[in-house]
């Protein structure tokens, strides 16, 4: 998805305790599933374009992409999350 990976913070007594900083990652997720399920709740329908009903599978195409990126970066903040949860002491 991104060229930039993500990289896990180092846990440390100085820092944001692994719990926050775990449960920051599952915000973040709660709030793109929702985003997920709106994007869905939106897909273009061919009901709205029966003046130009050619353009309703392209239209269809486009949600679908943009929703498949959203897809793709809940799956790279999970595996953010749990590298966080597992990674060191």
């Amino acid at each position: 998805m991104s060229e930039k990976n993500l990289v896990p913070p180092q846990i440390n007594i100085n820092g944001t305790s692994r719990r926050e900083l775990v449960q920051q990652q599952l915000d973040v997720l709660r709030t793109l599933r929702a985003l997920q399920q709106a994007m869905v709740d939106a897909m273009p329908n061919g009901r709205d374009y029966q003046i130009r009903p050619s353009e309703a599978p392209a239209a269809r195409a486009a949600w679908m992409d943009r929703i498949a990126i959203i897809y793709e970066m809940t799956q790279e903040i999970e595996k953010h999350a749990m590298a966080i949860q597992d990674g060191g002491p």
